[in-house]
Order: structure tokens, then C-alpha cells, then sequence
């Protein structure tokens, strides 16, 4: 896969984190063909919220793309467990699905008191 150029990467991460800050705060989840739409394409998207999410675990914050979903299965993608497993070994759930459901419970709390 191709590597999103930086300038436009820089642009993509705070305009999708503004976009699902949003989408936190009204309690919502997003599906990832929204995002692909606003932010750098099908090819590109992953690079984009991989990206955030580091930006915001760096920072202490939730990863915000929990809430961005497969519309068919409203779940997040396989990439987004790699990279919590990756950033946050410690994390000892019994599945996928209450890994998300963790990580968007914190996600909309988060975001609900900012």
C-alpha cells in the first residue's frame, strides 16, 4: 500500500479528529465510508486514524477511532484491535467486542465531560 504523503496526512489527522470529537460528543457512532469520503480515500484511511489514534494515546486520551465503524457489523476493523493490543498490552478483555465496547464507553465519557 502507498504511504499518504505528509502534508496531506497533517492535514487529514486534525480535520478527522475535530469531525469524530464531534461525532464523540453527540454520542455517535461513524461509519468508516464517512470518514473515507472526508479523509484521504479507501487507500488512506487506515494511515489517517492509525495516526490519530497515536496522537491521541500519546496524549492520554481515548482512541477516538473507536467509535468509526464497519456499517455492515457496526464494529470497529481488525486494524483497530492491532493497534490497541499494540499501544495498550495491558488491556485484558475477553473479546473483541469488549475491547470496543471499553473503548468506546471511554471514548463518549471522555468526551462527554470536555
Amino acid at each position: 500500500m502507498h504511504q499518504l504523503i505528509a502534508h496531506l496526512l497533517n492535514l487529514y489527522v486534525p480535520q478527522a479528529r475535530e469531525y469524530l470529537v464531534k461525532a464523540a460528543r453527540e454520542h455517535r457512532l461513524v461509519p468508516y465510508g464517512e470518514i473515507m469520503n472526508r479523509f484521504g480515500g479507501r487507500g488512506y484511511v487506515g494511515q489517517v486514524l492509525d495516526a490519530l489514534n497515536r496522537q491521541e494515546h500519546g496524549m492520554g486520551r481515548p482512541l477516538l477511532s473507536a467509535i468509526v465503524v464497519r456499517a455492515e457489523e457496526r464494529q470497529s476493523s481488525s486494524g483497530f484491535f492491532d493497534l490497541v493490543r499494540s499501544l495498550r498490552p495491558q488491556v485484558t478483555t475477553n473479546t473483541q467486542h469488549q475491547m470496543w465496547e471499553a473503548e468506546c464507553d471511554r471514548v463518549w465519557a471522555h468526551y462527554r465531560s470536555s
